[in-house]
């Protein structure tokens, strides 16, 4: 038995101290992507028309900087909605204002309204069967030009099979396959602050699932 012991003694050393190694990766960050719809996919809406924005991947999920899939069980995206408009001065997602939104019960989502009135859909995802999923409806109320940002924040600290403690976690919403999702739609914003920060505007766009249209 103590010859057992002296034995395993060094696999279990080097085993801790595998663990305890800090990891370098591209990117410096894991990066998971996960895709998200919003259709009809049309420029142009109306007043009453309904509006889908689903999200729905495995939990096995590919990791773009380490080239690598991962079981991502049980992890806490955070989806979060926010809804702009274009058409007025003012950077405030108000969801309330503009649109009535239909959750159906079996999602853990809801839209959050705040004290100043800003508003967003706020929840986790529903993991069976090994995918996740979530969906909601928007039906217009008041017509304008509007931009959507679908967004899933991850804390650092959240673990998952196979990850490097020093290394934080970072996700990206691919909206509609990395469609257009009428971007250029940001150049008749009325605040000047799109303008100004059209850059960093097109980057969160990209990473956190912009759509913009118009409803008439």
């Amino acid at each position: 038995m103590k010859n057992i012991l002296i034995f395993l003694a060094p696999i279990f050393l080097f085993f801790n101290s595998c663990i305890k190694k800090e990891c370098r990766i591209a990117g410096g960050a894991y990066l998971f992507e996960i895709p998200a719809t919003f259709s009809p996919a049309l420029d142009t809406l109306n007043i009453g028309d309904t509006i889908t924005v689903a999200s729905v991947f495995n939990e096995f999920l590919s990791e773009h900087n380490t080239r690598q899939s991962y079981y991502l069980k049980g992890f806490h995206f955070q989806p979060t909605t926010f809804i702009y408009r274009l058409d007025s001065v003012g950077v405030e997602s108000k969801i309330y204002d503009n649109f009535r939104v239909i959750i159906s019960p079996q999602y853990n989502i809801s839209l959050i309204t705040e004290g100043d009135g800003s508003s967003s859909i706020y929840g986790e995802y529903v993991l069976q069967n090994s995918f996740y999923s979530l969906k909601y409806l928007l039906i217009p109320t008041k017509k304008g030009a509007y931009y959507l940002q679908f967004g899933a924040i991850s804390y650092s600290e959240q673990e998952f099979e196979g990850k490097c403690k020093n290394l934080s976690t970072n996700i990206s919403v691919n909206m509609n396959k990395r469609e257009d999702n009428n971007f250029y739609f940001i150049d008749d914003a009325k605040d000047p602050s799109y303008q100004l920060y059209r850059k960093n505007i097109l980057e969160k766009f990209n990473k956190y699932g912009g759509y913009a249209f118009y409803v008439k």
